[in-house]
């Protein structure tokens, strides 16, 4: 069966069983990549924050000086969610979120040999 088109040019619909079907193993991953994902943050601070008094210690800081590293993470999500979030409005969701991904191995590769 033909039809025209919104551009007046004929188009042939496809019966049901040639159309691709929908793939929903993909979006069961796609859903459990971005639900680990979203999860990075709160779990970075929940397993930060039993840490802070260690981390005084062997760094012989106070308590407040130790605190601020907390602080200065979460201002960093923030400016990060301030700059991702425009972006990702004008170039799409998938490539910052790739760039973004591939990063923090990247960032850890290059950081490793001065840690």
């Amino acid at each position: 069966m033909t039809h025209s088109n919104e551009n007046g040019r004929p188009s042939v619909e496809r019966p049901a069983a040639a159309r691709a079907p929908v793939d929903s193993g993909g979006r069961r991953g796609l859903l459990l990549a971005l639900a680990l994902l979203t999860a990075v943050g709160p779990l970075a601070i929940d397993m930060y924050v039993p840490g802070l008094p260690a981390m005084s210690a062997s760094l012989h800081a106070g308590g407040s000086g130790v605190q601020l590293t907390l602080t200065a993470f979460l201002a960093g999500v923030v400016v990060g969610q301030l700059v991702i979030g425009p972006l990702s409005d004008v170039v799409g969701r998938r490539l910052p979120l790739i760039a973004d991904t591939g990063s923090d191995p990247s960032g850890k590769a290059v950081r490793s040999p001065w840690a």
